[in-house]
């Protein structure tokens, strides 16, 4: 698994340097979340995050967080008390359309960007986005089958 090592192996370098070996404490969180992200990225469009800086990593950990809030097990009162089921719940709807158009928004610019490279004749690594993309037509896919 080098791809795994790598990631790994760079959350370290980058807990290690500012935290001075352990004299200065250092938030792993967002450097777990990044290692994360860049083996979803990794697989799925073929890139990586260099830092924690990334533009890409505080917005795709922003809605990480969102869908646990939205998904987890003590985040909705109607899992507890099943009657609330009978009634609209406007929030909740328009909370999770934010979050899937996020979504769509954050995957479409980076299945257009390996589209892009493509078409250029760049070299790209495989991964999800360039295999759906070579199968596009003949599955008769759509840009949200893709996403």
């Amino acid at each position: 698994m080098p791809g795994l090592e790598l990631e790994v192996s760079d959350m370290l370098r980058a807990l290690y340097t500012p935290g001075k070996a352990g004299e200065t404490p250092v938030n792993p969180q967002p450097h777990a979340g990044r290692t994360s992200l860049n083996n979803i990225l990794t697989i799925a469009f073929g890139t990586r995050t260099d830092s924690i800086d990334h533009p890409l990593v505080g917005h795709w950990l922003k809605h990480s967080r969102e869908f646990m809030n939205c998904t987890g097990p003590v985040s909705n009162l109607v899992d507890f008390v099943p009657f609330l089921r009978n009634f609209p719940n406007w929030t909740k709807v328009n909370r999770g359309k934010r979050l899937h158009q996020g979504l769509v928004d954050t995957c479409s610019g980076l299945i257009n960007d390996v589209d892009r490279r493509m078409k250029a004749g760049e070299d790209v690594p495989e991964c999800m986005a360039k295999f759906l993309l070579s199968v596009k037509e003949e599955e008769k896919l759509d840009d949200l089958d893709i996403i």
